[in-house]
């Protein structure tokens, strides 16, 4: 809902991006062209550097794949992904200002930040039914307690 009322399209991808991937605000500035890979099911992997350098591949859905390469078509392997100011990586004070933006337009009045993203990610996939070892993976987490900390009351608990 918050995404879809984002009348930017660049600023729509960039949430989605977040939202569809669980990655951190971090991965996300540092993401280069050159991280992204493209898969035949017509998705994409993302090879994120987590904290503590730690690398993991995330996928991409086909819809964000195709909207991430015709926005980067005339990109350098070596540019950021998702640019601010001057073709430098967008600032992750900007990301938050445009993700706090989308929530007062959704009309959410909590303070909204680019993490809540990645909770919403873990969330709506433990409400799919994934794997609980699959959302950790996805998440970049070493224990599966801490992704247990993400996944906020569904309506089928107790």
């Amino acid at each position: 809902m918050m995404i879809g009322m984002e009348p930017s399209k660049e600023k729509k991808l960039l949430m989605r991006f977040l939202y569809d991937t669980g990655c951190q605000i971090s991965e996300l500035t540092s993401l280069r062209w050159k991280h992204l890979i493209e898969l035949e099911s017509g998705c994409g992997l993302a090879v994120l550097l987590g904290k503590g350098d730690k690398v993991r591949n995330v996928i991409i859905p086909a819809q964000t794949w195709t909207e991430l390469m015709t926005m980067g078509n005339i990109a350098s392997p070596n540019d950021p992904v998702f640019e601010g100011r001057g073709k430098r990586a967008i600032s992750q004070t900007e990301i938050r200002r445009i993700i706090q933006a989308a929530a007062e337009r959704a009309g959410i009045n909590k303070n909204v930040s680019p993490h809540w993203l990645r909770h919403s990610h873990a969330t709506h996939a433990a409400n799919r039914n994934v794997p609980l070892p699959l959302i950790q993976s996805t998440l970049g987490h070493t224990n599966v307690a801490t992704t247990s900390t993400y996944l906020h009351a569904r309506p089928n608990d107790k």
